[in-house]
């Protein structure tokens, strides 16, 4: 890499020799290799052809950015991989700009990162298949960890892993539609076999806001709320298994089923979850006149309160959302431990209705 010109040294520009050696090993599918120093880059870094950016550890080589830049983009391309890097922006100082921003890609690996003060978004995805972001860290964004963004009718975002990752600080500007891991869709569905496994969240507001899932997994996610504000976990669509992830200290729900009329909400599961200390443990709302709630299965989770000073009040809860024009069909409530809430342990608002079974209150 610095056989191109570049210092390190975190005052020179860097950029044009990276970007030189980025379109060198390009043409060959090759590796640009950061060794231990500060990169400052005046503008962002353009990826259109498979290639790999290593460094040496996220800790030691570092990208900056001091400006709203985009740092990487990676566009109408598949077989990048970036790796061993760390990546620091310039927020609060600038308000816009991602870290990294992919848009009509598949196989990217992004792993071993670290995405330290990004003003907007610290990874960016539109239109992405084959994509993993793994064993990274996030701290301090202006707005989400990771976005999938909506990117509009006829397109997809689909078979995305995002796992191992610890996220903190993350929507600073507590922006509605943020999140550490955010789902965005206002067409559906736009977010088809997302898998988000094993990742820790630090939430200011929402944990994980996954609107349009559908046919995807949340699995084994630790996410501790602020006590103030937002789900640690809230979801809309089909299909989808909500399983083993350990929630508490919500401002809102630990998980949150949002049901709304323009979405498919069949067939999801919530089970093996432990949510205490949020205002509710589970929750599931209707938030649209004439929305209708198909085949959801609560099952064998463990909901509770054990903190005197911000009590869960109920271990699983439905409530109207400015509507009661809607209904529950095929709902199960089965197994799950109970005891020990602070008001009781199931409350369903009317006309919310479930089969009851087995569940120890």
């Amino acid at each position: 890499m610095r056989d191109y010109g570049a210092i390190g040294n975190g005052t020179a520009d860097d950029r044009a020799a990276i970007q030189a050696a980025i379109n060198a090993a390009s043409k060959v599918a090759g590796v640009v290799y950061l060794p231990d120093g500060t990169y400052f880059i005046g503008g962002d870094l353009a990826i259109g052809d498979p290639v790999k950016i290593q460094g040496s550890s996220a800790s030691t080589a570092t990208i900056l950015a001091r400006t709203s830049i985009d740092m990487v983009t990676v566009s109408n391309t598949s077989g990048v991989e970036i790796a061993s890097l760390g990546f620091t922006g310039a927020y609060p100082r600038a308000t816009v700009g991602y870290g990294v921003s992919a848009a009509a890609v598949s196989n990217l690996n992004i792993h071993d990162c670290v995405f330290s003060s990004i003003p907007d978004t610290a990874v960016s995805l539109s239109n992405v298949n084959q994509v993993q972001v793994a064993n990274s860290a996030f701290r301090t964004t202006g707005y989400s960890g990771v976005r999938l963004q909506d990117p509009g009718a006829g397109n997809l975002n689909q078979h995305v892993t995002i796992q191992g990752c610890t996220f903190s600080d993350i929507n600073c500007q507590l922006a509605g539609g943020h999140a550490a891991v955010q789902c965005h869709g206002t067409s559906a569905p736009v977010q088809l076999f997302i898998s988000i496994k094993n990742n820790t969240v630090a939430a200011h507001g929402v944990g994980l806001g996954l609107d349009s899932l559908d046919s995807s997994l949340v699995d084994g996610n630790q996410i501790v709320g602020n006590q103030v504000r937002g789900e640690g976990i809230a979801f809309t669509g089909a299909n989808n298994q909500i399983t083993n992830n350990r929630v508490n200290n919500c401002g809102a729900a630990g998980i949150l089923q949002w049901a709304i009329a323009n979405r498919s909400n069949d067939g999801n599961l919530i089970s093996g979850n432990t949510c205490w200390d949020n205002a509710q443990g589970i929750a599931a709302v209707c938030g649209q006149s004439g929305t209708l709630l198909r085949n959801l299965t609560v099952t064998s989770n463990r909901c509770y309160s054990q903190s005197l000073l911000h009590p869960q009040n109920y271990g699983i809860q439905s409530y109207n959302d400015g509507t009661n024009n809607y209904s529950w069909s095929g709902v199960q409530i089965a197994n799950n431990d109970l005891r020990g809430n602070a008001v009781g342990p199931i409350s369903l608002a009317p006309p919310a209705i479930a089969t009851l079974l087995n569940n120890l209150a």
